[in-house]
């Protein structure tokens, strides 16, 4: 018998406890059952992480992401709910394993809906452990995720796919990379130096256009229009002493003669 002392096995809380330990958590903040909470659920994270493996991606790397989700469950979890937090917590663990597999499963984002994540990894599953694509399992996946043949196809293209470093040579043998053979779309310095310019005027145009605004017209147009977070109508009237449909009219009204001064200096320009 070995003498390394082994690690001893996960205790699975019962309700009892693991009502307490949330209710301590939520309450209060307490790390201590938090710890207990999160230590309790790693065979959890384990299973559900165990399930990406065909993805290519270390299994540590898979079980730190989903030990990310559980925490995220743990801070979301409403106790008010007649639930196990098990499973509240499995939904979490597995959205935030799936989004690390998409960023780093491939240099480009094949996926851009949730069917279309969930008809990736389905179709995953299968080309890891047969290879190759059947035809059932193209009819099944285009009926299960309500998607085209056509649909399953690309996909399945996109998975097959191997990404491939712009430093390769662009031919065997050639001193030419991928690199060099990609356009460059960006604005020439001249066309960005003009591109500045106009920036500028419009700016300098806008400056003075409300300038030229009556008082309260300019500040319902800047806090309205210019600032971070727009202020409600009925919060600009309680500051200017007038009703919210008044800094309704105010502000439409500040907003035509802007566009008229700017349309009208526009012309003299042209």
């Amino acid at each position: 018998m070995s003498s390394r002392s082994k690690r001893p096995a996960t205790r699975l809380l019962d309700a009892a406890e693991e009502k307490g330990l949330l209710g301590r958590w939520l309450a209060a903040r307490d790390q201590a059952a938090l710890d207990a909470i999160t230590a309790a659920h790693r065979p959890l994270v384990l299973k559900i992480a165990s399930r990406y493996r065909g993805h290519g991606l270390p299994l540590g790397d898979l079980i730190q992401e989903g030990h990310i989700g559980l925490l995220e469950a743990a801070h979301r979890f409403d106790g008010a709910r007649d639930v196990r937090f098990a499973t509240y917590a499995q939904w979490w663990i597995k959205s935030a394993i799936q989004e690390f597999a998409l960023r780093n499963a491939s240099a480009v984002r094949v996926v851009t809906s949730s069917r279309q994540k969930s008809l990736m990894f389905a179709l995953n599953r299968l080309l890891g452990a047969g290879g190759a694509l059947a035809p059932e399992d193209r009819a099944y996946l285009a009926r299960r995720y309500s998607v085209s043949f056509a649909a399953v196809d690309r996909m399945s293209v996109r998975i097959g796919a191997r990404d491939q470093s712009l430093d390769a040579a662009l031919t065997p043998g050639s001193d030419l990379r991928l690199v060099d053979a990609i356009a460059d779309d960006r604005p020439s310095p001249e066309a960005a130096a003009l591109e500045a310019d106009e920036a500028q005027q419009r700016t300098r145009l806008l400056a003075a256009a409300l300038a030229a605004l009556p008082e309260r017209e300019r500040r319902i147009v800047e806090e309205r229009h210019l600032s971070g977070e727009a202020p409600l109508l009925r919060e600009i009237g309680r500051r200017l002493g007038v009703s919210k449909e008044r800094v309704r009219q105010l502000e439409k009204r500040a907003l035509a003669r802007l566009r008229c001064t700017l349309l009208a200096w526009n012309a003299a320009d042209a």
